[in-house]
Formats: C-alpha cells, sequence, structure tokens
C-alpha cells in the first residue's frame, strides 16, 4: 500500500494527493472534501449535505434533489425543507431552491455568492461571512489547507519549512523533515557530505582530522 513520492514513503491507498498513484490528486467538491479509500477517489460531504452525482447537495433546498437525490420538483415549484412547496416561507427563493443565506455557502449573503475554498477545504458561511474549514487531517495556512505530515514547507506546523541541503533532497515524513543523499555521500548532522574527502568527518561522522590534516580516502593525511 505505500510509495515513494517524491523521497517519501506514501501510503497511496488511502492518501487524497496520491490515490492509488503518486501525483494523482482527488478532486475535491464543493461543501465536500475528497478522500482516498483502497486507492480510489470518493467523497465526503459535509454535515447536512449528502452526495449525489460526485457533487454534495443540500436536498432540504435543492430543487432537483428536494429530499433526495433526483428527486426533482415541478418548474413552478420550490424545495421547502425537502419538499416541493409553492413558497420559500422565512428563506430566499435562489434558482427555485429556498435557501437560508446566512449560512448557504454557495449563496453567502445572497443569492450566487459562493464562498471560496482552497484545496482540502470545505467552504463555511457564518451569518453572511465566508470561511473555510480544512479536512483530512490538513491545517489552515493562510488562505490555504496544507497537510503537515508532508508539506515541505508546513511540516510538523504551520510555517515550519524543511531546509534544503546540498548534495541531497529533502522531504516531510510524518511532520519530520528527512535528508536522503545522493549516491556515495553520507548524511552527518544534517548536511550530505563526503565521509572520503571532508575533515570534519573524515571515514565517519564527526571524525575530524586534527591539525589542519587533509582527509583522503577516509583516512586523516600529513
Amino acid at each position: 500500500g505505500y510509495e515513494m513520492c517524491g523521497g517519501a514513503f506514501l501510503k497511496v491507498d488511502n492518501d487524497p494527493n496520491n490515490c492509488g498513484a503518486c501525483g494523482k490528486t482527488c478532486p475535491d467538491a464543493a461543501g465536500g472534501s475528497a478522500t482516498c479509500s483502497a486507492g480510489k477517489c470518493g467523497i465526503q460531504c459535509g454535515a447536512g449535505l449528502q452526495a449525489c452525482g460526485g457533487a454534495c447537495i443540500d436536498t432540504t433546498s435543492s430543487k432537483d434533489n428536494c429530499g433526495g437525490c433526483g428527486q426533482a420538483c415541478k418548474a413552478a415549484e420550490v424545495c421547502q425543507a425537502g419538499k416541493c412547496a409553492n413558497e420559500c416561507g422565512p428563506k430566499t427563493s435562489c434558482g427555485g431552491s429556498c435557501i437560508d443565506v446566512m449560512k448557504d455557502p454557495q449563496n453567502c449573503g445572497g443569492c450566487d455568492k459562493p464562498c471560496p475554498a482552497p484545496a482540502g477545504g470545505t467552504a463555511r458561511c457564518d451569518a453572511s461571512n465566508c470561511s473555510f474549514d480544512c479536512s483530512g487531517g490538513r491545517a489552515k495556512s493562510g488562505d490555504a489547507c496544507v497537510d503537515t505530515k508532508s508539506d515541505l514547507q508546513n511540516c510538523g506546523a504551520c510555517g515550519k519549512a524543511c531546509a534544503a541541503v546540498d548534495g541531497g533532497s529533502t522531504s516531510c515524513n510524518g511532520g519530520q523533515c528527512a535528508v536522503m543523499c545522493n549516491a556515495g555521500l553520507s548524511q552527518c548532522g544534517g548536511a550530505c557530505v563526503d565521509t572520503r574527502s571532508d575533515a570534519e568527518n573524515c571515514g565517519k561522522c564527526g571524525k575530524k582530522c586534527p591539525n589542519k590534516r587533509s582527509c583522503v580516502l577516509g583516512l586523516c593525511l600529513l
């Protein structure tokens, strides 16, 4: 269930950013977030929403899915509390659907005023003000949702970046920065060094050549 992706082993059978294969990202949907199960993409809808044809639908107000997926109201009707009706009552009629514009993320403060959401996030509308929640273990970092378990710029916490190293590559695995050195180099104190010629790490990490001696083939020489 694991594959090497960008220098780190990732569990591709349940990672929405690498679902079934490295780099295969599952798409999010308005009102929901992408999921990955057994290497196949899916969607997890937010509270009060139902998955209908790959979208997250409020079946209490959707004219085309009133009370359930595919249950459409007649042309002159609106959907009110999951039932087809002639009027919206205290809610607002938006395209034949009865909408609470105080908390509907697709009609926040008025009809056709959607709240934006970043990848890996779900839009919210509270008292006609837009916001968003992050899903799948992601954390808010400014206007983005980041996976602090694998994001090089936010490894373990927002803003904690993994430093680049000469002679190797860095990765974030499980919220910890890791270094993978190129062939012929060894990791010493977070750096990639050639222990055959590095006077500070001659033959092995931490073995310093005394009196400014040179390191040749891992041996300190005069």
